[in-house]
């Protein structure tokens, strides 16, 4: 979260949704206690919109979840259902989770081809027209992992080699890599480049994620990062910076690994 500098982890073990506050010092990235944000939903995915408020997926249950910035700053949050599978086809097991203004989009880990692999709804949608309100933009394939938004674009990853690019309004879903090992999830730097966490591969990699045509991309290694699966990017007050390890011209790159989390 950019707004509060607050970072979010999804532990689907212990069923709850963790915040570290940051705090940046010189060319160091500090990060505060652990607080509970959510408890009792088994996520693996989790995203803030622009405002704060905070997403994320309950894959056993099929739902989108959501907390509120205001109630994200108190902890323990209850979260509210924005979608659930039992009344909307189109959320099957859901994976990742992004967000921009005005939309959520996620993809699905089950039957994908039938009812969307990547779908976008409302960001705030009214309990009578929630239906109406779901777009299917990608049908391609019946399971996805991660998702990450960069301006007009949305990428998605697949179980295996292959990121996907197609436009935030639906378009022709195209390879924009078929050479990585098993990429999970991605982010964008707020500016032109998109991470990839490659679990398979062990390390993170990177392209230029603000394409108008979607195509295929030239990747670059990043960081070696044993087991990487989840990726982030804090900005903060380090646009000045570009001389770290995990530092790149945005701010801090942030890696999370979990032997726990299924492949």
């Amino acid at each position: 979260d950019q707004k509060t500098n607050r970072l979010f982890v999804a532990d689907p073990d212990s069923r709850q949704i963790y915040s570290y506050s940051l705090k940046a010092k010189e060319d160091e990235l500090h990060v505060g206690p652990q607080r509970v944000l959510a408890a009792g939903t088994e996520s693996r995915w989790v995203t803030v919109d622009p405002t704060g408020n905070v997403f994320f997926t309950d894959e056993p249950r099929s739902q989108i979840l959501k907390v509120s910035h205001s109630r994200s700053l108190r902890g323990n949050a209850t979260p509210e259902v924005m979608f659930d599978g039992y009344s909307l086809s189109q959320v099957s097991s859901p994976g990742g989770v992004a967000t921009d203004s005005f939309h959520t989009y996620w993809v699905n880990k089950n039957i994908g081809m039938q009812v969307g692999s990547v779908v976008r709804g409302l960001k705030d949608p009214d309990r009578s027209t929630a239906l109406g309100s779901v777009q299917t933009i990608a049908r391609n394939s019946d399971k996805s992992y991660g998702i990450c938004l960069a301006l007009n674009n949305v990428f998605f990853t697949q179980p295996d080699a292959t990121i996907y690019g197609v436009k935030k309004g639906g378009s022709e879903v195209v390879p924009i890599s078929d050479r990585l090992t098993n990429p999970r999830g991605c982010a964008w730097d707020g500016d032109g480049t998109v991470y990839v966490a490659d679990r398979g591969a062990n390390a993170v990699y990177s392209f230029a994620g603000n394409m108008q045509a979607l195509s295929a991309a030239q990747f670059s290694k990043a960081v070696d990062f044993q087991d990487a699966f989840g990726v982030a990017v804090y900005s903060g007050a380090f646009r000045q910076l570009a001389n770290s390890l995990l530092c790149t011209v945005a701010g801090f790159l942030l890696l999370l690994r979990s032997a726990a989390v299924p492949a």
